[in-house]
This record gives C-alpha cells, sequence and structure tokens, in this order.
C-alpha cells in the first residue's frame, strides 16, 4: 500500500514517474495520482524543464510526422508537444480532413440517383405510357420486388412487358442474370 510518507520523498528528490514506478514496483497510474494528488508539477524535474531541440522537432512534423511518433523519436510526451503547440514553440502544420464531410456524402448520393433516374427516363421504351409502370411498382406485394426479366444492364428495356414480381431472395440470387 502506497502512503503518503512513502512517496512524498520521492517526488521531493526529483526523481521522474517512471523511477518511481519501477522503485516501488506501482502502475504508472499510481505514481500520477499521487503526483497530481501532492501537488507536484508535471514537469521533468521539480522546477525545472527539458530543453528540445524544437527546430528539429518542427521539421519532422511538417514532414508529417505524427505526434505520437514525434514523441517517441524526442523522447518527449504527446502532453508536451500539445502544450508547445498552445504557447507558440511548435507552430502546427494544416489540418487536413481525411474523411468527407456528411455534405461530401450525401452529394456524391445524389448525384449517383440523378444519374440512376436519367437512365431509367432513357430506358424507357419511347412512346410507352409510363404510368402503368408505375402502377405496377406500386401494387408490388408484400415480400416480393419488382424485376426486370431482361436486365437494364444487359440492355433490357423499362417496359411492362419485361417486368416481374419476384421474392426477395430468389431477386437477390438472380442478380443481373437473364
Amino acid at each position: 500500500m502506497i502512503t503518503e510518507q512513502l512517496i512524498r520523498p520521492l517526488f521531493e528528490q526529483g526523481l521522474r514517474n517512471k523511477e518511481i514506478q519501477e522503485l516501488l514496483n506501482v502502475s504508472s497510474y499510481v505514481v500520477s495520482h499521487w503526483r497530481k494528488k501532492l501537488g507536484f508539477p508535471r514537469t521533468f524535474k521539480i522546477n525545472e524543464t527539458r530543453d528540445y531541440d524544437w527546430k528539429a522537432i518542427q521539421e519532422d512534423h511538417n514532414n508529417g510526422m505524427s505526434e505520437t511518433k514525434l514523441s517517441k523519436k524526442y523522447g518527449i510526451s504527446t502532453r508536451t508537444i500539445y502544450d508547445a503547440k498552445k504557447d507558440g514553440r511548435l507552430i502546427p502544420r494544416e489540418y487536413q480532413r481525411k474523411w468527407r464531410t456528411h455534405k461530401q456524402i450525401r452529394a456524391t448520393v445524389n448525384e449517383a440517383n440523378a444519374r440512376y433516374r436519367a437512365r431509367m427516363r432513357a430506358q424507357v421504351v419511347p412512346g410507352e405510357d409510363i404510368q402503368p409502370i408505375q402502377d405496377f411498382y406500386a401494387n408490388c406485394p408484400e415480400g416480393y420486388e419488382v424485376d426486370h426479366i431482361i436486365p437494364l444492364s444487359k440492355g433490357g428495356l423499362h417496359s411492362l412487358s419485361n417486368l416481374q414480381y419476384l421474392t426477395i431472395t430468389e431477386n437477390r440470387k438472380k442478380s443481373n442474370k437473364i
């Protein structure tokens, strides 16, 4: 059991968390907890800060090295890197979004839907009334889907004579086969 009388002198000596952790054979969380509870600063040693080669760190950071890789290469915590960005010792690089935003995804989906609708309109037999086809879709029984006998991808037309009802599983098995 760690007590204040046991751990306080170690902090006062200026030992690092890692050294105390190994000395007392406890986890880093226990040492951090006691350091915070007793009010000792987070710095490398009490009232002492380490001087890092910020120009080299900045150069690696600008070349795309992540904070985690910087911390491993230079023996520096990611928290110190964060603090350095806050106080101006390290200039953050411009953030580049790696993922598409919701609006970008929605725009892509809308484009695809518009292309599909245009293709469907183009594959209707010229002069044929569209209303019976719409009624055929509207009257599709529960558990069934409308299937093109000759798939549109194989040159079939979007006409009433090329439509049939198939169960959902049959339609998925058929896919775009004739």
